[in-house]
């Protein structure tokens, strides 16, 4: 299965290779994130993605609204739906057990 490419992971090498400043970059990141409600696995690819860049603290308002989106796939038919959200759900906090799942 090919990994997702989001638009937060084009985001980011456009402004690496524009030396944007720190602060026009998290701005960016931040628009995209808002304007990134389409599906639940394309925001849970996106969180995903800051998760593993280790830049999700600039993020955290943003990455909570998500998981409201996410919450909702833990019981999904797709098992990678069901396994990243419930460790994205984990991951920030959320109680879920694996005896719901």
């Amino acid at each position: 299965m090919q990994p997702l490419v989001t638009e937060i992971e084009l985001l980011l090498t456009v402004c690496l290779k524009h030396s944007k400043t720190h602060q026009e970059s998290i701005r960016d990141v931040r628009k995209t994130l808002r304007g990134c409600r389409k599906s639940g696995r394309e925001m849970m690819a996106a969180v995903d993605n800051l998760k593993r860049l280790c830049i999700d603290h600039y993020f955290e308002e943003e990455i909570e609204s998500a998981m409201a989106v996410v919450k909702d796939l833990v019981h999904s038919d797709d098992l990678l739906d069901a396994t990243l959200s419930f460790r994205l759900l984990r991951e920030t906090g959320h109680d879920v057990s694996a005896g719901q799942w």
